[in-house]
């Protein structure tokens, strides 16, 4: 069975986060016991959709997610956990601590420090070199197509990125969030 680990981030004022994270599991593969281990990735995004939608991707691509609302919840949770994620994922406009701000508390931490790339719906130069300047590694734009998302990850996380064969197809590149199926509902 799956042990898993609780963490509590205590925010700024009251708010508090907490997630579960599942402990790296063990396969036996012929006889020895190989151990599994997903990456962890820390994502700062206000929008719950895009919460939602960057989750079920993460998902699909092996890893554990952990979500925070915005970059102050971001920096307390790398805080709680120096060595808890291999890669963060910054929304860039969001209430409390902008992305570009979270990244540079972060980069103040102590080492190691996870990379850190942009997740923002802005395209712009100088909003790209706004996260670079911050420390950020890399800058990804919404809509997030789940091949361009998986491409980014394996260049800092390697084969722990799990294959999708049949992303080939054009149909298939973006994860869209779910259709709402009662529109008075706040659920999607």
């Amino acid at each position: 069975p799956d042990v898993t680990e609780e963490t509590t981030i205590h925010g700024r004022g009251d708010s508090t986060h907490t997630a579960t994270h599942p402990q790296p599991a063990t396969v036996e593969l012929l006889g020895a016991e190989v151990p599994t281990d997903p990456p962890r990735v820390l994502v700062a995004e206000d929008n719950a959709v895009n919460q939602q939608v960057i989750r079920m991707m993460l998902d699909r691509l092996g890893c554990v997610a952990t979500l925070v609302e915005n970059g102050a919840l971001a920096v307390d949770a790398l805080r709680a956990e120096p060595k808890g994620f291999d890669l963060v994922l910054l929304d860039l406009n969001m209430p409390v601590m902008s992305g570009p701000d979270a990244a540079r508390r972060i980069r103040m931490l102590p080492e190691p420090v996870p990379p850190m790339v942009a997740l923002t719906a802005s395209v712009t130069p100088s909003d790209r070199q706004l996260c670079l300047d911050a420390g950020m590694s890399g800058f990804l734009t919404k809509p997030l197509q789940l091949s361009t998302l998986r491409d980014t990850l394996r260049g800092w996380l390697g084969d722990r990125i799990r294959s999708i064969p049949h992303l080939t197809g054009a149909a298939d590149l973006r994860l869209e969030p779910p259709p709402r199926t009662d529109p008075s509902s706040d659920v999607v």
